[in-house]
């Protein structure tokens, strides 16, 4: 109740979406107050976070919670950090956990980017950072840097305008499911029917003719030509002490390891687990995935363990 009434408070003064100004309110191309477009977001931002503590967000007396609540589900693949880049007030840090797929139990490092003019444009979504700024990303419906063509997001926005969680589900959708030239129905208020647009057509045309060498391609693009992911999962298992669990981006356990002492480096766990758990095919090696999406490298192999796992 005490969340309720917060929010209550927090928008009071504020529209539903039902009631925004219609599109055009604003003149065409040129950009919103900004004071208009980072309200927005902090309200959006607001309700996103309050959906962890609704029920029945669907149902919700509050206009904002019941717009996203159509989307709560999107809280177990998306973790969106709790304020804006120190540099950009309209771009914001997420982890995206993609379900199913070449890229399922994995977790990529993304920036969710607003434009001036929100909400009359939707946001975007770009990879930042994992692997590594190298990353490419070999998929039908992104380019290399992991962007996707929002042509109907630009046609959703134009009727009237969405939360900023549609597109978040549109990017999961079009990661998950990469089946092209077939309509796919995008979580929402009335589960919205889209077709992707192909940008990688090299990507589309393998998938088309070749599906297992596509899938073999998006996994070393994605990682490296001679490396493949394992992720790292940890729990204490004791005061000082944690057991490691390693998995592959299909999301099986290849392996753990006990009582691993909270001091180690993470450049000791990196080379007990390339010891311990060969690499399929032998030319290839692992690279370890921390749960914030980075990988284990030479800018963070004297870190100990009970800092980067967080635990």
């Amino acid at each position: 109740r005490s969340q309720a009434l917060r929010l209550r408070a927090r928008f009071r003064d504020l529209h539903a979406p039902s009631v925004m100004p219609p599109h055009g309110s604003y003149c065409c191309g040129a950009p919103a107050a900004p004071s208009v477009a980072l309200e927005r977001i902090h309200v959006e931002m607001e309700a996103w976070r309050a959906l962890a503590e609704c029920p029945d967000p669907v149902s919700s007396e509050l206009p904002w919670v019941r717009a996203m609540g159509s989307h709560s589900a999107e809280r177990d693949h998306w973790t969106i950090a709790p304020s804006a880049s120190a540099s950009n007030s309209y771009e914001f840090p997420v982890e995206f956990r993609p379900s199913r797929g070449p890229f399922k139990g994995t977790s990529w490092s993304m920036c969710l980017c607003f434009p001036r003019n929100y909400p009359f444009k939707p946001p975007q979504l770009k990879l930042v950072g994992f692997p590594s700024v190298d990353t490419k990303v070999f998929h039908p419906f992104l380019d290399l840097e992991g962007k996707l063509c929002f042509c109907f997001l630009e046609y959703l926005w134009a009727q009237g305008h969405p939360t900023f969680a549609q597109a978040l589900a549109s990017y999961r959708v079009a990661v998950e499911d990469t089946e092209s030239g077939c309509q796919k129905t995008v979580p929402g208020g009335k589960n919205t029917l889209t077709r992707f647009c192909a940008v990688n057509n090299v990507a589309e045309f393998m998938y088309r003719e070749d599906r297992d060498s596509w899938f073999f391609f998006a996994q070393t693009g994605f990682f490296g030509s001679n490396v493949l992911p394992l992720s790292i999962y940890a729990s204490r298992d004791g005061p000082e002490t944690a057991r490691i669990e390693f998995a592959n981006l299909a999301g099986r356990t290849v392996g753990s390891l006990e009582r691993v002492p909270l001091t180690s480096r993470l450049s000791d766990l990196h080379r007990r687990a390339v010891e311990q758990f060969p690499a399929p095919s032998g030319s290839y090696t692992w690279r370890l995935v921390l749960p914030d999406g980075h990988v284990v490298d030479e800018t963070n192999f004297r870190v100990p363990l009970a800092r980067s796992l967080d635990i």
